[in-house]
């Protein structure tokens, strides 16, 4: 989808809008799969896949929506319980049926609209000049858990949604010339006679019998079913109710941070600039610009001084970045400038700035951390072990 996107008018038109900057939080890998549901999919329905992207944001959503409904972080299992896994796929199902309908029906949705949306949809990413503010958009990007790609996706649906209940649903549209014909039509006058029938001296007298009303009912009962009632009592039993309960010793917290040491893994993240440009050639030209510099801030001069636009990073890890960008800047010594990157939208160099290694947080620094999971745990267990007592 992005090399369609590239190559196409609204290509462009987000090269002027959004300075084509790469500024893609998440998504790496996902590109994987080409025929069928890919590496990162989850399903795919006609031709629209569901990436898993979209499947974890649409179920953060719903968990924080119940969990604002509820006062309370619920946890995956809870949420699981109230079947808001299916709930939330099936939002994406349904979604991407919709979709298809379209393309099948080829009503495509115009580059320029779909644009325009993007802006009218976040325009606090503008400055008064109508360019990018590339911080501003990726910290929106990142704090929305999206890339570029999703985003798009997100706003092309709503642009499909508004339009299928607005205009296809709610409004219709006919020709000018159609429109006047309905309009000349519904606006003229009629001269018409008519006959009053007096009700009330009509004879409408029914004999209903007993064996009528019998045989009515028995033919619509449907029409006089009650619906079943009940009612209910219930305790609400809450697990940080219980959480004084348990007291943690030494010893248990040691077992648990040695049996867990993958939670308490501070990932390697680094500090970086990174420049974008619209072609391989701007790429290579730069690059031989700051070939014999090795100062950060000389580079970041150099890039100002030729109106290079570029994005500075401060301690990201692997993950919070495009795969094809981590995959070069987490792989170079620090001071180093990388080789072209190419991305799906645009070309790239990285400088490092700064390397912070990976580490494991020590057992004091995380033994707060240790004694709340565990008592929560515990108080888990105490309450599965009290329902079951509840039931026998």
């Amino acid at each position: 989808m992005l090399s369609a996107i590239k190559n196409s008018k609204i290509g462009i038109i987000l090269a002027i809008v959004f300075g084509i900057s790469l500024f893609l939080i998440k998504g790496g890998n996902k590109y994987s799969g080409i025929l069928g549901v890919g590496a990162n999919d989850v399903a795919i329905v006609g031709d629209v896949k569901i990436s898993n992207i979209q499947y974890q944001r649409i179920f953060d959503l719903n968990k924080k929506k119940f969990s604002e409904i509820t006062n309370k972080d619920l946890s995956y299992e809870e949420m699981k319980l109230l079947g808001l896994d299916k709930e939330s796929l099936n939002m994406l199902i349904r979604e991407a049926i919709l979709k298809n309908e379209f393309n099948n029906l080829s009503l495509f949705l115009d580059d320029e609209v779909i644009a325009k949306a993007i802006k009218d949809f976040v325009p606090y990413l503008y400055d008064e000049k109508n360019r990018i503010i590339e911080e501003n958009l990726s910290t929106f990007l990142r704090n929305q858990n999206l890339n570029l790609e999703n985003f798009i996706d997100i706003v092309s649906s709503q642009i499909i949604r508004e339009n299928y209940e607005n205009n296809l649903l709610n409004n219709i549209f006919y020709p000018e010339k159609s429109a006047a014909n309905i309009t000349s039509i519904d606006n003229h006058k009629r001269k018409t006679e008519y006959l009053v029938l007096p009700i009330d001296q009509l004879n409408l007298q029914i004999n209903i019998n007993e064996s009528d009303i019998k045989k009515y009912y028995e033919n619509n009962k449907n029409f006089f079913k009650e619906p079943e009632k009940r009612s209910i009592d219930y305790i609400l039993i809450d697990p940080k109710d219980y959480l004084e309960l348990f007291d943690i010793d030494n010893k248990q917290i040691e077992n648990y941070y040695n049996n867990n040491l993958d939670i308490f893994t501070i990932k390697e993240k680094r500090s970086f600039i990174q420049f974008n440009f619209n072609n391989e050639i701007d790429a290579e030209n730069f690059k031989s610009i700051i070939y014999n510099i090795s100062s950060y801030y000389e580079i970041k001069k150099a890039a100002e001084n030729n109106n290079i636009r570029f994005t500075e990073y401060e301690k990201i890890d692997k993950d919070q970045i495009l795969k094809e960008i981590s995959d070069v800047v987490f792989n170079i010594n620090k001071d180093h400038v990388s080789e072209i990157i190419t991305s799906p939208l645009a070309f790239h160099l990285t400088y490092i700035k700064d390397i912070y290694s990976s580490y494991n947080s020590s057992i004091e620094d995380s033994k707060n951390k240790i004694i709340n999971i565990l008592k929560y745990n515990y108080s888990i267990d105490y309450i599965q072990n009290l329902l079951e007592n509840i039931d026998n």
